[in-house]
C-alpha cells in the first residue's frame, strides 16, 4: 500500500517524512491495561524500516485527531486528566515497540485545533462546543500528557 508512496519520495529526493500514529490502531482498548494491536504495531514497524532502507528519516507524531472512542465515551476525552495517563500508557507501548526506529517525535499535532475547534467552539470531532472552559481544560490535559 504505501510502497509506492515510498518509491514515489525517493523520486523527489525527500529525506524526511512526518507521519502521525493512529492511537486507536495501536491501542484499540485506547486506555491503561488494554492490550495493543500487533497487526497495528507490525504494520508501522514495517513501514518505517521501508522508510529508513529508501533513506527516509521518519518524524514521527504520537497524536493527530485520533483519540479512541472508548475514551471520549468513557469520560469525555481531553476533558478529563485521566486522558494524561492513557496517553503515557500508549506512548510507552509505542516507543517500546517502535522507538528503536524512530529518531524525531512530536506528542500533539496541532493542540490548539484539539482544544479550541474539538472541545471549545465544537467544529472538530469530537464535537463538543463547551466554549473557554472546553478549550482551557483539554489545554491542561494536554500539557500534562506531554510532560
Amino acid at each position: 500500500m504505501y510502497e509506492q508512496d515510498i518509491k514515489l519520495m525517493v523520486a523527489l529526493g525527500i529525506k524526511h517524512y512526518r507521519l502521525s500514529l493512529s492511537w486507536s490502531q495501536i491501542l484499540p482498548g485506547g486506555g491503561r491495561g488494554s492490550d495493543p494491536n500487533p497487526a497495528g504495531l507490525r504494520f508501522y514497524k514495517i513501514l518505517l524500516q521501508e522508510l529508513h532502507a529508501a533513506g527516509i528519516t521518519p518524524v514521527v507524531t504520537l497524536y493527530h485527531m485520533d483519540l479512541p472512542q472508548v475514551l471520549q465515551d468513557t469520560y469525555g476525552g481531553f476533558l478529563d486528566t485521566q486522558l494524561s495517563e492513557d496517553f503515557i500508557y500508549y506512548a510507552d507501548i509505542v516507543f517500546q515497540h517502535l522507538g528503536p526506529y524512530v529518531k524525531h517525535w512530536s506528542t500533539f499535532s496541532e493542540p490548539m485545533s484539539i482544544c479550541h475547534l474539538g472541545y471549545g467552539i465544537g467544529a472538530f470531532a469530537p464535537g463538543i462546543p463547551k466554549g473557554a472552559y472546553g478549550q482551557y481544560k483539554c489545554g491542561h490535559t494536554v500539557l500534562l500528557a506531554h510532560a
